[in-house]
């Protein structure tokens, strides 16, 4: 998901819990108020610590493109398949990055990689000019088509689409690692391991409630136990929402590192940068925040019951929008094309963002 539904995921996780809404009526506990935009950092936090963290410390084997000139698809296909062999003789991890070709005029050179698994080939096809809002140049194809096919020896397993595409800002990496007698290849292996696990919003939140404890204390005041505990419930819940937005999606999270070292599978119902799957979370999300801080007020506002709240303000106004979006929807769009793009949208939007 977009950094603004994770960050309204860490807020809306805050306003559940009444003192901190109550706090805002009250002078002498109007600091815990902030918790409300902290939770929001924290929810967005994991996907900070990835793209400007982990990917910077994860060393690319190889590194490689077709060229700006000579458009050789050759010289990556050859190297793909040598990283899988190599990752098989050596039994260590490979890993290798794909670089982007940017072109004049803000227009990119596309090129894209397929995975035939059943015949153990790569193969790599230089594709055509794209512009950074992935509008395809048609017509800008090289002349005579440019394509690479080059066998590789071990039975090799990837979850993804087989067609990766190389095109806007940062080009994707790969991991090829042994397990057995097979090769497994780890689309953008950096992303959602460490940061987008349960057990690292546990460290967190026993850290953040232990400093906050102890400025506290140095400032002669003892913070109650259930101040504590919600101060570390605010950061946990930041970044436990973060992660199971997350699995919404295709790639999915490593849930319990270290005691797991691989990404969990998403549940596949939608892709990160889907603007309507953003929409809802966010509206919902918004909603939820709208009801904690009516019933948690002094004076309610709005005069509806919980039932009658979710009913008015989420389940009416979603139900129209989202019959609509079917009604008006593009027929022939499928899961391929949801699954294709799912984790390179991502990175693309986010490396824009930094």
């Amino acid at each position: 998901m977009k950094g603004l539904t994770h960050f309204m995921t860490g807020v809306c996780v805050a306003t559940f819990f009444p003192l901190v809404v109550k706090a805002a009526y009250d002078p002498n506990l109007i600091l815990l108020t902030l918790l409300i935009p902290i939770g929001g950092l924290f929810g967005y936090l994991p996907d900070f610590l990835d793209f400007k963290f982990s990917r910077y410390l994860e060393r690319a084997d190889y590194t490689i493109n077709p060229g700006y000139h000579e458009l050789d698809p050759w010289r990556v296909a050859n190297v793909v398949a040598k990283c899988i062999n190599e990752a098989y003789s050596s039994q260590k991890p490979i890993n290798i990055k794909l670089e982007t070709i940017r072109m004049p005029k803000s227009m990119w050179r596309r090129y894209s990689i397929l995975f035939r698994l059943k015949e153990r080939e790569v193969q790599v096809k230089i594709g055509p000019l794209i512009s950074t809002g992935l509008e395809i140049l048609y017509g800008s194809e090289p002349e005579e088509e440019k394509i690479a096919v080059v066998k590789y020896k071990p039975n090799l397993y990837y979850s993804y689409e087989d067609v990766t595409n190389v095109d806007i800002w940062d080009g994707p990496t790969f991991q090829f690692r042994r397990d057995g007698d097979t090769i497994h290849a780890d689309f953008i292996q950096w992303h959602r391991r460490w940061s987008h696990s349960l057990t690292l919003g546990i460290l967190f939140g026993l850290l953040v409630g232990l400093a906050a404890g102890f400025l506290y204390y140095m400032n002669d005041v003892m913070l109650s136990d259930v101040e504590m505990l919600t101060i570390m419930f605010i950061i946990i819940g930041g970044i436990w929402g973060h992660v199971i937005v997350d699995q919404l999606g295709w790639l999915g999270s490593n849930l319990w590192w270290p005691i797991t070292g691989k990404r969990k599978t998403g549940m596949g119902l939608t892709r990160s940068m889907d603007a309507m799957a953003n929409f809802v979370t966010t509206f919902i999300l918004t909603a939820l925040i709208l009801w904690n801080l009516n019933r948690f007020a002094p004076t309610r506002i709005f005069p509806w019951n919980d039932l009658e709240f979710i009913v008015m303000l989420i389940v009416f106004p979603l139900s129209i929008i989202i019959a609509g979006k079917y009604l008006f929807a593009e027929k022939g769009s499928g899961e391929k094309s949801v699954r294709d793009r799912e984790e390179m949208d991502e990175v693309s939007m986010e490396i824009a963002e930094f």
